[in-house]
């Protein structure tokens, strides 16, 4: 049994948000503004040159992008389709707040309208 109320945040475009849906559930779809993506849509393991995005201004060009055209560019340039109604900055990445801030900023400007996840 699962709360019906709850939300279940996953990686967008992936498999387990449709076996989520399937079981019933609300999906959240998440992009990742700090990290890097492959061509399967999958997050570049950590430990893997590629996997964290750093750069404040790469960071806010990749949340603009995920969320104005839905598309995030993989590490070997293939454009790749994602959904998310949700981005995320992992706290443990160097100089998150930074990353944070730039995506906010760079969201605002390109008149993204952010608001509390709810249903």
């Amino acid at each position: 049994r699962v709360e019906p109320r709850l939300l279940v945040v996953a990686l967008a475009g992936t498999p387990m948000v449709a076996a989520l849906r399937a079981m019933g559930l609300s999906v959240v779809e998440e992009g990742f503004v700090d990290r890097g993506y492959t061509r399967e849509g999958r997050l570049v393991p950590r430990g893997q040159p590629g996997a964290l995005i750093t750069d404040p201004q790469a960071a806010a060009e990749q949340a603009v992008r995920m969320a104005r055209e839905g598309v995030v560019v993989a590490l070997d340039g293939t454009p790749v389709r994602v959904r998310p109604r949700t981005l995320c900055v992992h706290a443990d990445t160097p100089g998150s707040a930074a990353l944070a801030a730039a995506a906010r900023a760079a969201l605002t400007a390109a008149g993204v309208r952010l608001v509390r996840m709810d249903r």
